[in-house]
């Protein structure tokens, strides 16, 4: 369990639950890089920035190390802020830019192999909202680690094995 901890503690993964959510659902309209997340059958988009996308990094990083001592909180740098209790991770109007904004609760279950991460969220900005729905799993016993379910945002789902 003491390497399965320092391995996962390495692997940014909410970072790769996240990332998910933002570089997967490209626009794809004007062949931009934008990142963002896209409902289904429509234009409508989240655009995120590098600096936002860092700063999501930074919090979850803050918030996968909690995890490993027991819980606390991590202020988003926009306001709200993510609760780690045990293996539950709880974004209370989390931003981490006053713009774009989670909700809901990831249940990571660290005692299976793969580690199962699992939960409903809900994102919103000033233009749009929706629905993620997380079903993941990480394989911290392979090198690299490996991903494998789904996130599906607004009803587009998205196959976390095709994004590594």
């Amino acid at each position: 369990m003491i390497y399965r901890a320092t391995k996962f503690r390495r692997t940014p993964v909410w970072v790769m639950a996240l990332a998910t959510l933002f570089f997967a659902c490209n626009d794809g309209d004007d062949g931009a890089a934008d990142d963002s997340v896209t409902g289904p059958g429509s234009g409508d988009a989240v655009s995120l920035d590098a600096a936002v996308v860092a700063e999501m990094n930074s919090a979850v990083e803050k918030a996968i190390a909690l995890l490993f001592v027991g819980g606390g909180t991590v202020e988003g740098a926009g306001g709200g802020q993510i609760v780690v209790a045990g293996s539950t991770f709880r974004f209370e109007q989390y931003s981490p830019d006053s713009v774009f904004f989670l909700d809901g609760q990831l249940i990571m279950d660290l005692l299976v192999s793969p580690i199962t991460v699992k939960g409903d969220l809900a994102f919103r900005d000033a233009e749009s909202e929706g629905p993620i729905v997380v079903d993941m799993t990480i394989d911290a016993s392979t090198d690299p680690v490996t991903y494998g379910g789904t996130v599906a945002i607004n009803g587009v789902v998205i196959d976390v094995a095709d994004l590594e």
